[in-house]
Parts: structure tokens; C-alpha cells; sequence
């Protein structure tokens, strides 16, 4: 009897702390409908760069050399390497809190509470893996590079997988964005950049490109899956469309009124000949006879 005793009130604990605070239990992690509810935060890690994927930016390396420190070659490449993983953290955070998503970059190993963790590793893909070494990478013409990625929650039974995707930086048919929505994104980037501390040097064009797009790929896998859990919001719709099962109304077009026959005159009656009144037969008393003188 004691030792039940013991197990209920060890039930009743752990049921107290996973239904309760802050930590991601059930209560906080599914909505009341027994939806998942919208995470409070996504932490976007760092990437694992695997050994073949060379990232190449002379451009960089030269604004490296200027700077003091005086910098090995090894270094340098270390360092564009370091560059570019920032930018494409830092792309993804910005392309998700447009989309109403509390993102930000951060160390999976130190997040707490209810979140989405985002982490991956950029690899050769394995339908470039026949192309020579010199033509695949990062920057100076190279190409080829994908990133393996995993997106998970945490909560307060731990981290549950939720989607694996490869993304490859294809940009598709998307549409080029304006002259201001450019600029306002470039201040989002360089916001994160600084947040955490990356190489103040900007990378050369070509390769903040490809990181750009391939930072892109990933938030939109990501958005895509958030769009089927409902935590995007959803622009208003103007005008309700009918519902399938109604079916149109037709209306009759009014028929054109018939033009009214014109008013002719009164055709006057043909005059018939009268006729002459018969004359009155003669009687017997009437009848002239020669006189008897």
C-alpha cells in the first residue's frame, strides 16, 4: 500500500508539471480544438558545412587582407565560410518574421519553452556529384550546394521531429522584388548580421546572392508547413464567393415591347346605289277603259 501511495502522488507531481507554466506541455503545445497551436518562437541554428562544399569569395578575401590582423589564407576561407552560414541564417529569420513568425537565430542547445527548431547541413547534391570538384561549391561560378534540413518542436517532453526537406536555392520563376522592398530587407539582414556579431565585411555580390536565395528556399519549406498547421495569417477575402452547392440564379431578360400598330383612318363605307322604290301594281277599278259615248 505505501509503495501505490508513493506511485499516485509521483503521477500527480508529473501530471502538475507538464499541464501548467510555460515549459511546452500538452496544454501549450495543442490548442483546445487539439490543433497544434502556433509556436511562441522558431530558433534558426547554425549550418554543419560538409567538407566538399567550398565556399570561394576573392572579393571578401581581399577586404580581409586590408584589415588588421593579417589573416592566413586558411583563416580567410574560414572566415567567408562563417560569412556566408550568417547570411543564410540571417535570411531565413528575416523571411519568416515577415510572415509573422517570431524567428530568430540562436543555439538549439539553449532554447527553452515552446519553439520550432530549425537546423541543417549544406552538402553537394548528389546529381552534381559528377561535375568536377572546381565547379561546385560556393561563389566564383560554383553552384551545386543544397542544405538537408529538420524542423522540430520542443515542448516539455522534449523535441519531436516534424518535417525533413532539401532545399537548393532554385529561384524559379520568383518575382524580382522593388527598389523599396529590397532595401527594407537588406536593413532587416543586416540587423540580424549584427545581432550576432558576424564579419562586419559584406560578401561579394554573386555569393551574398546565392546564399540569399538558397536563405530563401528554406523559409519558404518552412512557411509552407505553417500554412497547413493555420499560423499564417490569412488575408481578408472581399467578397465571399458562392458556395458550391448553390446554384446561380438565372434571370429572364425582359422581352423587348412590341412596337404598337399605327393608327390608320377609318376606311368610309363603300356607297351603295339606292334603290328606286317599285312602282305600284295597278288595280281593276283603276284600269282605263274607252267610254261608252
Amino acid at each position: 500500500m505505501r509503495l501505490l501511495s508513493v506511485f499516485a502522488a509521483v503521477l500527480l507531481l508529473s501530471g502538475c508539471a507538464h499541464s501548467g507554466g510555460s515549459g511546452g506541455g500538452m496544454n501549450s503545445v495543442f490548442g483546445g480544438t487539439g490543433a497544434p497551436a502556433k509556436p511562441r518562437a522558431v530558433i534558426v541554428s547554425d549550418f554543419v558545412l560538409a567538407q566538399e562544399v567550398a565556399v570561394i569569395d576573392r572579393g571578401f578575401a581581399d577586404r580581409q587582407e586590408k584589415q588588421p590582423g593579417n589573416w592566413p589564407i586558411l583563416e580567410r576561407r574560414q572566415r567567408a565560410a562563417a560569412r556566408v552560414n550568417d547570411e543564410i541564417v540571417a535570411t531565413v529569420v528575416t523571411t519568416l518574421r515577415d510572415a509573422g513568425l517570431a524567428a530568430q537565430p540562436g543555439n538549439q542547445d539553449a532554447a527553452s519553452g515552446d519553439a520550432l527548431l530549425l537546423s541543417g547541413r549544406l552538402k553537394i547534391a548528389e546529381t552534381r556529384k559528377s561535375v568536377p570538384l572546381e565547379r561546385l561549391g560556393i561563389g566564383h561560378g560554383r553552384s551545386g550546394v543544397v542544405a538537408d534540413m529538420t524542423l522540430k518542436r520542443q515542448g516539455g517532453f522534449g523535441s519531436t521531429p516534424l518535417l525533413t526537406f532539401t532545399a537548393d536555392g532554385n529561384v524559379g520563376n520568383r518575382k524580382p522584388p522593388t527598389a523599396a522592398d529590397a532595401k527594407a530587407r537588406n536593413e532587416e539582414i543586416s540587423g540580424v548580421l549584427a545581432a550576432v556579431n558576424a564579419v562586419p565585411e559584406k560578401l561579394s555580390p554573386d555569393v551574398e546572392a546565392q546564399a540569399r536565395n538558397l536563405g530563401r528556399s528554406i523559409a519558404e519549406k518552412v512557411l509552407g508547413y505553417a500554412g497547413e498547421q493555420g499560423w499564417l495569417v490569412k488575408p481578408d477575402i472581399a467578397e465571399a464567393a458562392p458556395a458550391p452547392s448553390e446554384k446561380p440564379v438565372r434571370v429572364a431578360a425582359p422581352k423587348p415591347d412590341k412596337p404598337k400598330p399605327e393608327n390608320k383612318p377609318e376606311a368610309k363605307p363603300d356607297k351603295k346605289p339606292e334603290k328606286k322604290p317599285a312602282k305600284p301594281a295597278a288595280s281593276d277599278g283603276d284600269t282605263d277603259s274607252p267610254s261608252g259615248d
